[in-house]
């Protein structure tokens, strides 16, 4: 009954499932004051504050740790040639005011170049459905 599928369920959460790597992982923040004119009103859009937001993760491995896995790499972005993650954001106005103006927002997955690459995922359908057990 319930009882008995109590500690099944527990031994289940406590097995290791997968291992995520983040590899080359870059942050940054940079925040620049333009020259203001001296006739510039003093509005969002004309403020001479800047900020821009970077995120790049260069290489993303995830492995399925299930003992005899048939699909032990579920996913592995290690390519030479681009980033799996590179975001950017820019922001004009003060960063504590109630609404700021996003200049760009870009996000780029497998892409460097003017070139995008596939993105891949390899595993079985017993791995997913266990994921998704341990997020319940």
């Amino acid at each position: 009954g319930e009882a008995e599928s109590r500690p099944r369920i527990a031994e289940f959460l406590q097995q290791p499932v997968a291992t995520i790597i983040f590899s080359r992982f870059t942050f940054d923040f940079q925040r620049v004051f333009k020259d203001q004119q001296k006739n510039a009103s003093r509005n969002l859009l004309e403020s001479p504050e800047r900020s821009q937001i970077a995120l790049i993760v260069h290489n993303v491995i995830i492995k399925d740790l299930t003992p005899d896995s048939v699909f032990p790499m579920v996913f592995d972005s290690s390519s030479p040639n681009c980033s799996f993650l590179d975001l950017c954001i820019r922001i004009r106005g003060p960063l504590d005011a109630e609404m700021v103006k996003v200049d760009l927002f870009d996000l780029n997955l497998a892409y460097a170049n003017g070139v995008t690459e596939k993105i891949k995922l390899t595993t079985s359908e017993d791995y997913v459905w266990r994921m998704i057990d341990l997020a319940n």
